[in-house]
């Protein structure tokens, strides 16, 4: 059991040290893994793409400032009209929160229990 969590730590916590923060957790999704791993590019690529491309002044170090927070406010967004959407119940459990506030609302035709 020590080698397992020697080995955890060594890959979630030295091999992410190294990288900047990219490693693959293989507790989450492929979905979850991959939109991890495009954000880090993002964030590598942009200064990299910028100062090979343009000469290094204050007006692209405002853009690049521009273009962080303008990413970091659409995901800071994102998270909160999640969190609005999902998290409606109480800590007892609200039947008509959580996922099911992701789905249309149902019209009076349907009724609300199955048929019969």
């Amino acid at each position: 059991m020590a080698g397992a969590a020697a080995l955890q730590v060594l890959r979630q916590g030295v091999w992410a040290s190294l990288t900047g923060g990219c490693f693959l957790d293989p507790q989450l999704g492929a979905f979850a893994n991959c939109v991890r791993l495009y954000v880090w590019l993002f964030l590598l690529g942009l200064p990299l793409g910028l100062y090979s491309a343009l000469p290094p002044t204050p007006a692209v170090a405002a853009l690049y400032c521009g273009v962080v927070a303008a990413f970091f406010g659409a995901v800071k967004a994102v998270t909160f009209r999640l969190h609005a959407r999902l998290d409606r119940g109480g800590p007892t459990g609200d039947p008509e929160g959580g996922a099911a506030a992701l789905l249309p609302p149902r019209s009076p035709e349907e009724g609300n229990g199955p048929p019969g």
